[in-house]
């Protein structure tokens, strides 16, 4: 049986669950995104719209894969100045989202976790294989977080197919691995990398975009079922997840 948040996901330290193709989520006469495990109203970026391609209902940018300009995209919650977030580098936390790869990297640097003020979590380069890197100023992130996510990168991610990415923080240890979720190859995580603490001020709140309207950073790619929890789970429950939710993004 399935849930709320979708099939048999990991449940335990769940906090946000954002999902176009779920009708308790996403209502698609009037374009409102809400979570459905803490009922967060989220925004839109002024460029993201809802589509069907790909099998799956999802968001995408307006202009398309390959758009340029000054784009808002993504998905963001609240404002900078009012503290709002979903997470904080207060916690452990892991997040993954489910996005779909057509060929080459993006064609600009793309936000996929971030503040959308000091830096990002997740970023995914543009050109060569498309990095993951970690880039956030050193009073929000420590002089240690930043660097490449070893070991996954865009080309990690199966062309012309759904795939799951994300991140895992541990507080505890000050460490924070990426993953991809490839159809054809399973979960492959990254090296850790071993960041200054996340600065307690840190709040994530933008999830593929920036949370504003960028001239050269932006996103280009489909993105869907959006799923933060405030803990660092397993590679196992990780895995899990990938596993019972790879058949609805076939």
């Amino acid at each position: 049986m399935g849930t709320k948040v979708g099939p048999k996901i990991h449940q335990t330290g769940i906090i946000f669950c954002a999902d176009p193709a779920n009708h308790r989520s996403f209502n698609v006469s009037t374009n409102a995104l809400v979570d459905v495990i803490g009922n967060k109203s989220m925004t839109l970026g002024a460029h993201t719209t809802d589509v069907t391609t790909y099998g799956v209902r999802h968001f995408a940018s307006t202009f398309g894969e390959t758009g340029s300009g000054s784009l808002d995209t993504g998905i963001r919650y609240g404002t900078i100045g009012n503290g709002d977030k979903v997470v904080g580098g207060d916690t452990s936390f892991t997040i993954m989202f489910w996005v779909y790869r057509t060929t080459g990297a993006p064609n600009n640097w793309w936000h996929t976790v971030t503040d959308g003020h000091s830096g990002d979590i997740l970023t995914v380069q543009n050109g060569g294989n498309g990095n993951f890197v970690i880039s956030m100023n050193s009073s929000y992130g420590g002089t240690g977080a930043s660097g490449t996510y070893s070991g996954v990168n865009w080309a990690s991610c199966k062309e012309n197919s759904w795939n799951m990415i994300g991140v895992r923080y541990d507080i505890g240890t000050a460490k924070i691995k990426a993953f991809v979720g490839n159809p054809d190859n399973g979960v492959t995580f990254s090296a850790e990398i071993t960041t200054s603490p996340i600065n307690t001020a840190y709040k994530i709140r933008n999830f593929n975009g920036w949370g504003s309207a960028q001239s050269s950073y932006h996103a280009d790619n489909s993105f869907s079922h959006v799923v933060v929890y405030d803990k660092a789970i397993t590679d196992i429950e990780i895995t899990k997840n990938f596993n019972e939710m790879k058949t609805r993004f076939k």
